[in-house]
């Protein structure tokens, strides 16, 4: 060993190590950087790219309005013709009711004619049959005074 050689020798030694650790990061480096430059290039391609992705997504979101448009007119229709429906059906409804108060006073006056009686009872003197609120209700008769 020359003199001065022998105290050199670890501090070169770090500085080698330094140098490969510092090479080997430089190519980890270099390494990412190319691989972000290829995913740069696939993000602007138009057929991959971030710009194919907002075609895709733009031509499945015309596709579901198109769908909720549709299904949403389909059940318009369908209520309007419900509706119809049950205008047609309050409609007959009410001519049952006027068919059922109608038989109602037949029967009554027929009843009130076998009878041999000058007035229906139940029935106004028009011959329309009362309701519960037209009727007179009975006397009360108090505890107090039997």
């Amino acid at each position: 060993m020359a003199p001065g050689e022998g105290a050199d020798a670890p501090a070169r030694a770090d500085v080698s190590g330094i140098r490969e650790t510092a090479e080997l990061a430089r190519r980890d480096i270099e390494k990412i950087i190319s691989e972000l430059g290829e995913i740069r290039l696939m993000l602007t391609d138009p057929n991959t790219g971030i710009s194919a992705l907002y075609q895709v997504q733009e031509s499945r979101h015309s596709k579901v309005l198109e769908h909720i448009t549709y299904s949403t007119t389909g059940v318009r229709e369908e209520n309007r013709e419900l509706r119809r429906r049950q205008g047609r059906m309050i409609g007959d409804l009410g001519e049952v009711r006027s068919a059922v108060d109608d038989l109602r006073r037949e029967i009554a006056q027929a009843w009130a004619h076998t009878l041999g009686l000058p007035h229906i009872p139940g029935t106004t003197a028009a011959g329309q049959v009362r309701t519960a609120q037209q009727t007179p209700a009975p006397p009360r008769t108090t505890a107090g005074s039997r």
